[in-house]
């Protein structure tokens, strides 16, 4: 299961805008007693056209087909 938990305007090195969509991954939990619960595990973060993008630094992206940086806005 994902949960989206962001979505970031960016700037690439070729000028363009970019939307930068964070999503967590979660996974379900059941303890001995008690109900189930989701936790969160890994992040991931797509182009809101579905592109794969890396992350470099905090607030700086990579996308991984094109290689275009994203720099926050």
């Amino acid at each position: 299961m994902r949960k989206e938990i962001g979505r970031y305007a960016c700037v690439g090195d070729d000028r363009k805008r970019y939307t930068v969509v964070e999503l967590h991954n979660l996974r379900k939990f059941q303890p001995i007693d008690g109900p189930a619960e989701y936790i969160p595990t890994t992040k991931e973060w797509f182009l809101s056209t579905g592109e794969d993008v890396n992350q470099l630094e905090d607030g700086n992206f990579k996308t991984v087909l094109s290689e275009v940086s994203l720099t926050r806005i």
